[in-house]
């Protein structure tokens, strides 16, 4: 008989299987500092499958020139995936071409047991200069 935590895991990836999507996970990790005494980091990629929060009626907002999500989702991941220290200061997710920056991270446990990771991120605003 399965315990709660791994039926609640296999569920979770049955879903990441059937509905999720390929995402670039890019993970800094710090790798010392640079002349001016500024950190510098290390980034190391990762394909994750993700699924994607459904954005409901109140997560987006009116323009001028019609409706525009909001720049902020929901992604979520099995908890077996994620095998490294997620950086919510500089950790990046490439999302259907878009980049985006962890805001925060949540996990979601059966006991002590992780089963998925909920994870908040906001579109990346790159300027040209």
């Amino acid at each position: 008989m399965s315990s709660l935590p791994d039926l609640a895991k296999n569920a979770v990836r049955k879903i990441l299987d059937e509905h999720g999507i390929s995402v670039i996970y890019y993970h800094y990790t710090s790798s010392g500092k640079d002349s001016y005494g500024q950190p510098t980091y290390t980034v190391t990629n990762y394909t994750l499958k993700a699924v994607k929060e459904s954005l409901g009626l109140n997560d987006v907002r009116f323009v001028e020139a019609g409706y525009l999500p909001d720049h902020y989702l929901y992604l979520y991941f099995h908890a077996d995936d994620i095998t490294f220290e997620i950086n919510k200061i500089k950790d990046e997710i490439d999302y259907v071409g878009e980049r985006y920056i962890i805001r925060n991270i949540f996990p979601f446990m059966s006991g002590d047991v992780k089963i998925y990771f909920k994870v908040l991120c906001r579109r990346k605003v790159v300027v040209n200069a």
